[in-house]
């Protein structure tokens, strides 16, 4: 329910408490009984489209612009 595992272990120092994600829910804590078979439970499916972007003059080369949508 928590994402993560905890483990002990005894040592001479006493008892060693570790956490870490669990394997099965990689951390978000729910698992998705039934997943689809398209996007395998994420949620989201890559796909190409093409957008038609106006780009104002004076943007240099690799600058980020950020798109409404």
């Amino acid at each position: 329910g928590s994402g993560q595992v905890q483990r002990t272990v005894r040592s001479l120092l006493g008892n060693v408490v570790t956490s870490q994600p669990c394997t099965t829910c990689q951390g978000y804590g729910t698992t998705i009984p039934y997943p689809c078979t398209s996007c395998q439970g994420q949620g989201r499916v890559r796909a190409r489209r093409t957008v038609s972007v106006d780009i104002p003059a004076g943007v240099e080369t690799g600058l980020r612009l950020q798109l409404p949508g």
